[in-house]
C-alpha cells in the first residue's frame, strides 16, 4: 500500500487501491454467504476454486505489502539514529520476492478468470467445450507420454551424463528432451559421445515423441473440437456477446419504462379499477355460441327417458337362465 502520498503518480495509486479494497471486502462477503449456502458443494465448481485462491492471494499481498512498508520504516529510523551500525536489508529482499512472485501467481489466475464472462461468445464455447470434452484423452495421453519420455530421460543420462553435460543429471536431462521437441538440439554433440548409440538415440526420440506422440495429442483436440462444432452450430441460436448485451440493457431500460407508465397511472387515479378486457365481436358471438351448445346438451340429458339404456324385462327374459348374471 502508498502510505505516503506525495507525488500525483501516488495519488492515482491510492485511489486504486482504495477500489482494489473495496472490491476485495465484496467478494470476501459474496463468497462467504455462497460457502455457508452450499458448504462443500461450493468447491464442487472450479470457478469457485479459482475465486477462493485469488481472494486469499490478495490478503496474502496485503499482509506482506504492509509488513514490508513498516518493517523499512523501522530499519530507516534505526539506521539513521545510529550510522556506524550495518543495516541488513535481506530479510525485505525475501518478502519483496514472495510478494513478486505471489502478485504475478495471482494477476495470472485472475486473466484466467475473463473465460468465465466471456463464455456467451461462439467462439470462447468452442474453446472451453473442446477442453472439457478432452479432458479425460488428455490425461490418459499424459500418461503414456510420460513413461515415453521418462524413459528416454534415463537412457539419456546413462549413455551421455558422463560426457555431455546437458545429460549430467535427470533433471537436465528432461529439460535437453524438452528443447529437442521445440528443435533446440545439438546432434553433434550426440554423436561426438556415442559414435552409434547417439544417432539411435536420437532418430528414436524424435520418431517416437514428435512423429508418433505428439501428432496423437493434435488428433485427440481435433477430433473433439470438429465433434463440438457440429454440435454447437446445429444449435437453434448461439447468442453473441454483443447480443447478450444489448438484450440486457434494452431490457433494464424497458422495465424501467414500464416501471414509470404504471407509477404514473396510479398516481393519476389510484382507485381506479383495472381496466376490463374487451373481446371483438367475433370472439364473443363464438363464446356465446359454445355457451348454448352446452346448456342444450345438459337440457337433452334432462329430458332423456329413466330407461332409455336400461334392458327391458322383456329383452332380459329373453337371455338364458346361465347369461341374465352377466347381462343384468
Amino acid at each position: 500500500p502508498v502510505l505516503c502520498v506525495d507525488t500525483t503518480w501516488d495519488k492515482v495509486i491510492f485511489g486504486f487501491e482504495i477500489v482494489l479494497i473495496l472490491f476485495v471486502i465484496y467478494f470476501l462477503v459474496e463468497e462467504a454467504m455462497e460457502l455457508c449456502i452450499f458448504r462443500m458443494r461450493y468447491f464442487m465448481d472450479v470457478w469457485n476454486v479459482l475465486d477462493t485462491i485469488i481472494i486469499v492471494q490478495i490478503l496474502v499481498g496485503f499482509g506482506i505489502s504492509l509488513y514490508r512498508t513498516m518493517t523499512i520504516e523501522g530499519l530507516i529510523v534505526d539506521s539513521e539514529a545510529d550510522t556506524d551500525t550495518f543495516t541488513s536489508f535481506e530479510n525485505i529482499a525475501f518478502y519483496e520476492m514472495i510478494y513478486n512472485d505471489n502478485a504475478a501467481i495471482c494477476l495470472f489466475l485472475t486473466w484466467m478468470k475473463v473465460f468465465k464472462f466471456i463464455n456467451v461468445t461462439k467462439t470462447m464455447r468452442y474453446f472451453s467445450t473442446t477442453l472439457s470434452r478432452c479432458c479425460k484423452d488428455i490425461l490418459s495421453f499424459s500418461l503414456m507420454f510420460l513413461i515415453v519420455f521418462f524413459a528416454f530421460a534415463q537412457l539419456g543420462q546413462l549413455l551421455f551424463g558422463t560426457v555431455n553435460r546437458d545429460f549430467s543429471s535427470f533433471l537436465d536431462s528432461t529439460y535437453t528432451l524438452f528443447r529437442i521437441i521445440l528443435g533446440d538440439f545439438d546432434f553433434l554433440a550426440l554423436e561426438r559421445a556415442r559414435n552409434l548409440l547417439g544417432p539411435i538415440f536420437f532418430i528414436s526420440y524424435i520418431f517416437l515423441v514428435f512423429f508418433i506422440l505428439l501428432n496423437m495429442f493434435l488428433a485427440i483436440i481435433n477430433d473433439t473440437y470438429s465433434a463440438v462444432k457440429v454440435e454447437l452450430d446445429s444449435e437453434v441460436q448461439v447468442t453473441e456477446f454483443g447480443e447478450y448485451v444489448k438484450r440486457r440493457i434494452t431490457g433494464l431500460f424497458r422495465c424501467c419504462k414500464k416501471s414509470k407508465v404504471v407509477e404514473e397511472r396510479d398516481e393519476d387515479d389510484p382507485e381506479k379499477a383495472p381496466a376490463e378486457i374487451v373481446l371483438p365481436e367475433e370472439a364473443m358471438r363464438a363464446r356465446s355460441d359454445d355457451e348454448d351448445s352446452v346448456d342444450s346438451m345438459f337440457e337433452d340429458s334432462e329430458n332423456r327417458p329413466a330407461g332409455r339404456n336400461l334392458r327391458t324385462q322383456e329383452t332380459m327374459s329373453s337371455y338364458p337362465p346361465w347369461d341374465m348374471q352377466s347381462n343384468a
